[in-house]
């Protein structure tokens, strides 16, 4: 507990400070639990100084109570959802990614995880009308084929161009460095302050720059990605490739346990039932629902779309 001295400073007599010094009441907890007619009868204050005193205090150090219907329609207001744009894939994710946690994409090379987040971005751009920030760590994020997505669902407002930000880091020190300048300045301006956070790809910012430090980069970027989404009221999405032939995520077992959400996606061979790329993602890990559901989508001009086996049986 903090002193008396830092809490009241020079609103507190020195000569009453020095008899509550003498009397080993040096911390505003000390004050708050001891009996004031004792420390009256010892110290020679009067009992009406020193619960002036402490009401004083208590208004200082005391939290203020909350109403609980003002605190559930405060987190409605805060909570935002960011849907993917494909039914399925929201209903795995129980509505989208939501702001306040981490949402964890997954897969080897060409799985679809770039176009899931573009699309994400988009749809949360249009939808939401809200700030997104793009952090491109391998030279992923293409505006032309944020434009193609656009343009194919003829979208006539072109206030998402300017609601998209990429950020292009190549190395964890830049992330880190950007990462709290954000956290600092998420609040300057209000009506564009972003809500969803895409990080393609954490892989390349943790793996092999930091030597023996590793571990130590991989919990510092967590604490950081963390504490955007709690405090900011962020949805945070960020892309990890696998290892061992696809089997297990990338970041070693230290790193399984910083998301919420992990989806795992992966190409699907075309089959005689459809002639379009199709692309399977799989529920490893949630808090909100069960584990190893699945859904399908296809990926068009337009964005990612729901899988239907409609296609033409090829010859």
């Amino acid at each position: 507990m903090a002193r008396l001295v830092q809490v009241l400073g020079e609103s507190l007599p020195s000569d009453v400070l020095e008899k509550l010094y003498s009397n080993r009441i040096k911390t505003v907890d000390q004050l708050l639990s001891a009996d004031i007619a004792a420390i009256a009868h010892t110290t020679g204050l009067t009992c009406q100084l020193l619960l002036s005193i402490r009401h004083h205090l208590l208004a200082q150090v005391s939290m203020l109570p909350v109403r609980g219907d003002d605190l559930y329609q405060h987190m409605l207001s805060s909570t935002l959802i960011c849907s993917t744009g494909v039914s399925g894939l929201d209903s795995l994710l129980c509505g989208g990614a939501y702001s306040g946690e981490l949402l964890e994409i997954v897969g080897l090379t060409a799985a679809g995880k770039t176009q899931l987040c573009l699309n994400l971005a988009l749809e949360t751009a249009v939808q939401h009308d809200c700030g997104i920030v793009y952090i491109d760590s391998g030279g992923s994020f293409s505006v032309r084929r944020l434009f193609q997505m656009a343009a194919a669902r003829q979208l006539k407002e072109t206030r998402w161009q300017s609601l998209i930000r990429c950020v292009s880091v190549f190395d964890i020190f830049e992330a880190l460095d950007f990462l709290e300048t954000l956290q600092k300045s998420d609040k300057a301006e209000e009506a564009v302050r972003p809500r969803l956070l895409i990080v393609d790809c954490i892989t390349a910012l943790l793996s092999g720059h930091l030597g023996g430090q590793q571990r130590q980069g991989q919990q510092q970027m967590a604490r950081v990605l963390k504490s955007i989404a709690v405090h900011s009221s962020i949805a945070v999405v960020y892309t990890n490739n696998m290892v061992r032939d696809g089997t297990e995520p990338a970041l070693g077992r230290t790193w399984r346990h910083v998301p919420n959400t992990r989806l795992k996606l992966q190409h699907v061979p075309p089959t005689s039932r459809s002639l379009d790329r199709t692309y399977k993602a799989l529920l490893t890990k949630s808090s909100q629902q069960a584990c190893s559901l699945s859904a399908s989508f296809t990926i068009h001009d337009d964005g990612l779309k729901d899988f239907t086996p409609t296609g033409p049986i090829p010859p």
